[in-house]
């Protein structure tokens, strides 16, 4: 370089390698702050209590250093994660680190073709326990056989089958894909997934409540090419005739005890899918107040259901009889 080249400006930048432009800023040692930004739910921990986001959390540790882990998690709960969402394919997160420029993680799973959904649906459809339990919007662990049966998992089963990508590029984390950007998608998403497990069968390739649809709509077809069959028969006791006489014609005997009565089964049974109407139901509308509504009703229910079974008369907690607590009305934590 001549001195008439460097007087004009032609400087070399020693703290990148490249000529001309001034020295680069050092990075700050603490993520730039995000506002309205993604946090966990848990303040000192994600809140994981399904299979399916401790398993997330299973293959992120068995990969990602625990020192990135540690850090991720406080980037987690301050909120770093610009936007993170569930796609046909792969679960996309912007995370905001310590550059300008948020980076961009993908941790990909692969897409069930049409004809493998045909063989989930027949599959699930031939298990009544399953595909009652996957319709009042309850995912168990054992659901992983039934899609077995046809050649598929629903979750990945091992890290390589959920391995991330990010645009940092971080030589560090080259071999895994678990960068610090990545174990924050990953807390993040983990929680998710516990959270609402039926956001898997979007990263497969078919929403949940089109495959809900399709579910239905083979029992409906499967019950009609059966005939018809009632989801309860009543026995007639003994000592009731078949054809018992009209109610117009027996109005005097209408508080009568028939014969038989004694007889009829009704043992109270512990139901097979926990809680369906509140499913279905899904959270209450409202925003504020002391405690979650479907909680408390849930509660409720077990202790009343559990009396029942053991033949006993049901006695509910005091805060569960009282209509009065405003706050009991609310949905809000």
């Amino acid at each position: 370089m001549t001195q008439q080249g460097a007087q004009a400006g032609n400087t070399y930048n020693a703290a990148n390698n490249t000529p001309g432009g001034p020295p680069q800023r050092p990075l700050p040692t603490v993520p730039r702050t995000v506002r309205g930004g993604v946090k966990l739910h848990g303040k000192e921990a994600p809140r994981v209590d399904h299979w399916a986001g401790r398993r997330v959390l299973g293959f992120m540790h068995a990969s990602a250093e625990s020192e990135t882990t540690i850090k991720a998690l406080a980037w987690a709960i301050r909120g770093q994660t610009r936007s993170l969402t569930f796609e046909a394919g792969e679960i996309v997160a912007s995370i905001q680190g310590l550059e300008v420029r948020p980076h961009r993680v993908s941790i990909p799973l692969t897409r069930f073709t049409p004809e493998q959904w045909e063989r989930i649906v027949s599959a699930v459809n031939d298990s009544a326990t399953h595909s009652a339990r996957l319709m009042a919007r309850e995912m168990p662990e054992e659901i992983e056989e039934v899609f077995g049966q046809v050649g598929v998992s629903l979750f990945p089963k091992t890290s390589e089958d959920f391995s991330p990508r990010c645009s940092c590029k971080d030589p560090a984390s080259s071999a895994t894909g678990w960068c610090i950007h990545s174990c924050v998608a990953g807390f993040i998403a983990a929680e998710r997934l516990s959270e609402d497990p039926f956001l898997i069968f979007t990263l497969r390739g078919l929403p949940s409540g089109e495959f809900i649809e399709r579910l239905r709509q083979r029992r409906a077809a499967t019950r009609a090419a059966r005939g018809f069959a009632p989801a309860y028969a009543p026995r007639t006791p003994p000592g009731v005739p078949a054809n018992a006489p009209s109610l117009d014609s027996d109005l005097d005997q209408f508080w009568a005890e028939p014969d038989g009565l004694d007889e009829i089964d009704m043992t109270p049974r512990k139901a097979e899918v926990t809680h369906p109407l509140l499913r279905r139901l899904g959270p209450t509308p409202f925003a504020k107040g002391k405690f979650p509504l479907v909680g408390l009703l849930a509660t409720c229910y077990d202790i009343a259901s559990e009396a029942a079974v053991r033949e006993g008369d049901p006695v509910l907690p005091d805060h569960c009889l009282d209509s009065d607590d405003d706050d009991a009305t609310s949905d809000g934590a």
